[in-house]
């Protein structure tokens, strides 16, 4: 809907030095920037470059945040200009609609409209506030004053087709233009198009690549077909970033800056961070601040000076909360998240004429997605978005089926209120009664339908197989539906007290090895024990280890070591009555905070749950009552000689190597080797053939195209950086970490850390952050411990990434530990007491007794 004109009679939110309204002047040219109150460092410094090379240039800034009255007082006429109704009719659910960076970027047509019809500027120019200008901008005002409607820059002027970070696809999918700067006239078709640019943004000015939207930019690819009279920049000097620095070599003559041999006019410092003055920019992997040549004296200026224009007397303004996530950027009290605010988007459609989104209550979400069929389970609405967003959940619950339906509502009432932060009621209906009858109904009516029509085709099948029983037997299981299963399971009475071990005994992966670990850990105890392998498709399965024939025990105690999206499905690899008379354990590893909802139901299956770590069991124990122990991997001691293993593996004698291992296949995120790698090059800057060596050990295909050109990006190239990308057998794994003198690992999260354990069972110097699984064994004492903050985990990061939070490892810190790990005398110390306290803490007779005392407790 087209919003209505601003009003001349209204007073303005400004507290400036504005023309006073109603006596609006002519100006020809006016530069403006956006930008909430934590970013108006920014905006300043930006501000500062501006008047010392465009002096003549009017410059205003729009705060899109709620008004502060402290800020409002110090920085009273300086053209600052807090956004409102006055500007934005609606800017309260706008606010509420979108993100702090969606938020900024959809009021900007709107200050366009503002300073044309307020201020009266005959053509504006929209800089972002990370922008530096250097030069003047006599050409872009120019071509406004003589006639022209539009200037844009594209993002690029050439193919991006070096392998890095962004390449051609992500800057299709961003939009062709870098909405960082826009230049627009006062003139009918530029107006026409701001108005249509406008309507779009009010409520579809979000990050939503599915749909082709990036906030206003994709918008704005139609602007040289829509204004006749656009006028493309492809001068070098325009813009210059990240983006297209590839292509813009930067060079100085006489102390003028130059990009690609044009003056420089204005940089764009996207995504960079004050605090990180070693990365350009967090969005690409192409440079870094020691290859951006002479560019990188002006970046480092421009750092010292954001950070000088970030104070006030009141404290910094990065500090600043923004307004519209604090308590007013509420419902009933709930700070709104990116599922609520999609949810919103999805179904504002509905609301009542003449409500807005600020007045919403609780009952927007919670009312039903669609009007429910019969008397079936309603879904809300905002159970609905969040299973729309959620694939795990797709996978999980058919919403074409009652059963579906009814899962989803019990993993909303039981964890997923708690998992996506938000109240119960707002998901799913009170936990009573009738939906546990309802359960119990749906679960006999199926199965009364199953065996109706299971009697139903063998009547029929009957005569014509006669009396051929056997072949009768082998039908029956595929006409139920299920995997074929021996039809006389040779179940043994359980008298003894031991352990049965269920796992993927033959299977290589962690959990196989893990299985077989345990396995050999409790035979150090004599008690009676049995191995069962159990098959899992898509794997060769060919690992020797001895098993008994048969999947059935005649023991009291059972461990499913399968981890619990196995013991969910574990009719997939055997048939649950062999297990029936055991008590029954599981063996789960799980590698964030918090354990998912949605395998609530292995645990249902259990009696007890066996964990490698304390954080593990923490993580479980926000899913469970049950009993949860810690039963640590056992890792054996490594006694090879590190001069012979160097020679097996071609590595040289006489240099201080340090370790780093991860699996493409097992997502690079969390193990996050290339931190690992930009501390290391900045521990030793200087990449001589004498100086210390990093070997980054990888393999894995999964996840590789996503990752691999990151990780060849940070090494590029140096000497002193070795990488082994292959898969490696057990007794090289073994060499090369006899070969390291020590291994570093800046995970973010961690199960147990075996490969710290490893290598610490080596007896080498440990460096890791101290945070999840590793800190049962590692301390100040046995290790280098690796400071770290929590941050929340972007989409795709893992597996069930939705509200988890895990470290991001101090950079400096690593960097420190690093150097420290080069004196001999704490290399020995630690390690010689990191492979002590793993022969006692880690051994498999140790563990083995663990497991021996759980097992005689529970008789």
């Amino acid at each position: 809907m087209e919003k209505a004109a601003i009003s001349k009679e209204k007073k303005t939110s400004t507290f400036n030095n504005l023309v006073p309204l109603g006596q609006k002047a002519i100006v020809p040219s006016t530069v403006f920037t956006i930008c909430s109150w934590n970013y108006l460092g920014y905006a300043l410094t930006l501000r500062k470059s501006l008047a010392s090379t465009n002096p003549e240039l009017p410059f205003y800034i729009f705060i899109a945040d709620r008004p502060n009255t402290e800020l409002t007082d110090t920085l009273h006429g300086q053209n600052i200009i807090v956004v409102d109704e006055n500007i934005v009719p609606d800017f309260e659910s706008m606010a509420l609609r979108y993100t702090i960076m969606e938020y900024n970027t959809s009021v900007k047509p709107h200050c366009f409209d503002f300073l044309f019809d307020v201020v009266g500027c005959k053509s504006v120019i929209y800089l972002d506030p990370d922008i530096l200008v250097l030069g003047k901008l006599n050409e872009i005002n120019s071509e406004l004053e003589a006639g022209i409607d539009c200037v844009l820059t594209p993002h690029i002027t050439l193919p991006l087709d070096d392998g890095k970070k962004p390449d051609d696809l992500a800057i299709a999918r961003a939009g062709i233009y870098n909405l960082g700067f826009i230049g627009l006239s006062n003139r009918p078709q530029a107006r026409k198009f701001v108005k249509w640019w406008r309507q779009w943004l009010d409520t579809d000015c979000v990050v939503d690549f599915s749909r082709g939207i990036f906030v206003d930019q994709r918008f704005c690819d139609f602007a040289p077909s829509f204004i006749e009279k656009t006028r493309i920049l492809h001068d070098p000097g325009f813009n210059l970033a990240y983006w297209n620095l590839l292509h813009r070599p930067v060079e100085r003559r006489n102390s003028v800056l130059y990009a690609g041999g044009s003056i420089v006019k204005f940089v764009h410092f996207s995504g960079f961070d004050k605090n990180k003055p070693k990365e350009f920019s967090k969005h690409q992997n192409r440079f870094t601040r020691r290859t951006i040549g002479e560019l990188g004296p002006v970046f480092d200026g421009y750092i010292a000076s954001i950070k000088a224009n970030d104070r006030y007397e009141g404290g910094a303004f990065s500090q600043i909360p923004y307004g519209f996530r604090a308590s007013n950027g509420t419902i009933e009290g709930v700070a709104i998240n990116g599922i609520m605010r999609a949810c919103l988007r999805r179904y504002e459609h509905a609301l009542p004429a003449g409500t807005s989104l600020k007045d919403l209550t609780g009952t927007f979400f919670a009312a039903p997605f669609k009007q429910p069929k019969n008397n079936e389970q309603s879904i809300s609405r905002l159970l609905a978005e969040i299973y729309e967003a959620r694939s795990d959940l797709q996978n999980a619950f058919d919403l074409k089926t009652e059963a579906g339906r009814i899962g989803l509502l019990a993993w909303a009432q039981n964890t997923g209120h708690r998992e996506m932060g938000v109240p119960v009621k707002w998901i799913a209906p009170p936990k009573h009664q009738s939906m546990e009858l309802a359960t119990g109904k749906l679960i006999k009516k199926s199965l009364d339908k199953a065996i109706g029509e299971f009697g139903r085709i063998k009547r029929q099948l009957t005569p014509l197989i006669k009396g051929r029983q056997s072949i009768w037997q082998r039908l029956s299981p595929a006409v139920i539906g299920k995997k074929q299963l021996p039809q006389q399971v040779q179940l043994k009475s359980s008298t003894r007290n031991g352990l049965a071990i269920y796992g993927f005994l033959h299977t290589e992966t962690g959990i196989g090895q893990a299985s077989r670990s345990l396995s050999a850990a409790f035979a150090t105890t004599g008690m009676p024990m049995s191995n069962h392998a159990l098959i899992p498709a898509g794997f060769e399965n060919n690992v020797k280890f001895p098993v008994e024939t048969s999947l059935s025990n005649d023991l009291d105690n059972a461990l499913l070591a399968i981890n619990a999206d196995n013991v969910t499905h574990l009719t997939t690899y055997m048939d649950p009555r062999y297990v029936a008379a055991n008590r029954r354990l599981g063996l789960f590893f799980w590698e964030l905070p918090v354990f998912p909802g949605i395998w609530s139901s292995a645990i249902e299956k259990l009696d007890e749950v066996w964990v490698s770590t304390s954080f593990v069991r923490d993580s479980l124990g926000t899913a469970t009552s049950k009993p949860v122990h810690v039963v640590p991997l056992p890792v054996p001691l490594n006694n090879l000689d590190i001069e012979v293993s160097r020679a097996s593996l071609g590595l040289p004698k006489d240099r201080l190597i340090y370790l780093a291992t991860f699996d493409f296949n097992s997502y690079p995120q969390r193990k996050n080797p290339i931190a690992a790698v930009r501390a290391f090059i900045d521990a030793f800057p200087k990449a001589r053939t004498s100086s210390p060596l990093l070997v980054v050990k990888c393999h894995g295909v999964q996840n590789r195209k996503q990752h691999e050109a990151d990780l060849h990006a940070a090494i590029n190239g140096r000497a002193n950086i070795m990488l082994i990308d292959r898969v490696m057998s057990k007794l090289e794994m073994l060499q090369l970490q006899a070969a390291c003198d020590v291994h570093i690992s800046l995970h973010r999260s961690e199960g147990f850390g075996l490969n710290l354990a490893e290598a610490m069972a080596a007896g080498k110097l440990a460096i890791g952050t101290n945070f999840s699984g590793n800190v049962d064994f590692m301390s100040h004492a046995n290790s280098l411990l690796v400071d770290f903050k929590m941050q929340q985990l972007n989409k795709d990061d893992y597996a069930l990434w939705q509200g988890q939070w895990w470290a991001e490892p101090s950079h400096d810190h690593a960097v420190a530990a690093i150097r420290q790990a080069e004196s001999k005398t704490l290399r020995q110390k630690l390690g010689v007491r990191a492979r002590s306290d793993v022969a006692n803490s880690l051994s498999f007779e140790h563990v083995g007794s663990i497991m021996r005392n759980l097992i005689e407790a529970s008789n």
